[in-house]
This record gives C-alpha cells, sequence and structure tokens, in this order.
C-alpha cells in the first residue's frame, strides 16, 4: 500500500487496493478454506472504505480487528 501512495505522489494514476488476509490454521488447513476467509476479509476492507486492509475472522462474528 505504501507502494501505491509513492507511486501517485510520483505521478502514476491512483489506484485503490484493498486486501483480505487468512491465516492457517486459524481460518482452516485447506485452500478453499482460506480463500473464503480471504474473500470474505476483503470485502469488509471495502465496506471500511476501501484502500485498506483486514484480517479474516470467524464467519459470524462483528469484532473489528
Amino acid at each position: 500500500m505504501q507502494h501505491l501512495k509513492l507511486g501517485m505522489e510520483q505521478g502514476i494514476p491512483p489506484l485503490s487496493v484493498s486486501i483480505g488476509i487468512s491465516r492457517r490454521p486459524e481460518d482452516g488447513r485447506q485452500f478453499v478454506d482460506l480463500f473464503n476467509a480471504a474473500d470474505r476479509a476483503m470485502y469488509e476492507a471495502k465496506r471500511k472504505g476501501k484502500n485498506c486492509y483486514c484480517f479474516s475472522r470467524p464467519y459470524g462474528t462483528r469484532t473489528d480487528r
């Protein structure tokens, strides 16, 4: 994200990034489970205004990280 900010300062067109992060084994051991947890976290980052990252959390919980 810092590299994107530096790029904008150097005249590169602005980009927005929303990143979802999942962790093994907390979020699962299989690819599909980790992917789904990261996907949910990415959409949480988008809901928070984009251009940020969020860690996954168990499905259905409401605590922010």
